[in-house]
């Protein structure tokens, strides 16, 4: 007997050696594959809103916007012709955001009519949005630039000065202050 059970040890041995691996390999194939038998998916929704703005920056970039008129001469050039002066600023504002902009009358103004000031006294100037002085850059609607941006990068916008002829003032430097406002 004693032989006997050697012999079905090394056969349990041989047995088990053998049968081991195969379906060791196969229960980790099943394993693996019964994991991955089923599934669930869902959407990530993403989102974001791109809002309407606007910031300027006077054409050389930075601070204030200036109109500067240089001289007036007032029993010279200026006794019968108008003063002329242009800057620029730039408009830089969400692509497609419709924009007005306006300006104000000034610190100084009377009614409607702009005016730089000096010790109490005045010259009268109107800003206009064309070259062509035909269109007064007010704070009306009718008055307003009115655009859609087309770009996120900053847009040239100029400003045209005009003093009027025949201004008998005192001399001194004259100043004014005028808001610009974007609605958008």
């Amino acid at each position: 007997m004693a032989m006997n059970s050697k012999k079905w040890g090394i056969a349990f041995l041989m047995i088990t050696s053998l049968m081991l691996p195969v379906p060791a390999a196969m229960i980790g194939v099943d394993f693996i594959s019964s994991a991955y038998a089923s599934s669930d998916s869902k959407q990530l929704n993403v989102n974001a809103t791109v809002v309407s703005n606007c910031n300027f920056t006077s054409g050389g970039g930075g601070g204030s916007i200036t109109l500067d008129f240089g001289n007036y001469d007032t029993v010279g050039t200026q006794e019968t012709n108008s003063l002329d002066s242009t800057t620029n600023f730039d408009s830089r504002c969400s692509k497609g955001t419709s924009v007005s902009l306006s300006f104000d009358t000034g610190q100084h103004a009377s009614g409607s009519i702009r005016r730089m000031e000096h010790n109490g006294e005045y010259l009268v100037y109107e800003i206009y949005s064309d070259s062509g002085f035909t269109t007064v850059w007010g704070s009306g609607a009718e008055n307003d630039m009115e655009y859609t941006s087309t770009q996120s990068a900053p847009e040239s916008k100029a400003v045209y000065g005009r003093i009027l002829p025949g201004q008998d003032v005192s001399i001194g430097t004259y100043s004014d202050t005028l808001t610009l406002t974007a609605t958008f």
